[in-house]
């Protein structure tokens, strides 16, 4: 949640600076045009955390972990992942 809290703080959609930079209505060269590119940076790679993130979570169920391998090899969980000593 980080991240997306973080993006949602900035004023604008991505889109919308995108829209900004590009009707001409900044001065080029400008204060505003290079706080505005640094701004849409911002939200770029903050964009691209979330999504990482969120394909990461969707990934979850179908991985394995290191401790789920090992337990299995040595016997000690079934594909099930159920312990087998009990």
């Amino acid at each position: 949640g980080g991240a997306l809290e973080v993006l949602n703080m900035y004023p604008g959609s991505i889109d919308e600076d995108m829209q900004q930079l590009r009707s001409g209505s900044l001065v080029p060269g400008s204060t505003a045009e290079a706080a505005l590119q640094v701004r849409l940076g911002e939200k770029e790679a903050l964009d691209a955390v979330v999504r990482f993130f969120e394909q990461r979570e969707a990934l979850m169920p179908t991985l394995e972990f290191y401790q789920e391998r090992r337990l299995k090899r040595l016997g000690l969980m079934d594909d099930n992942g159920r312990t087998t000593y009990d």
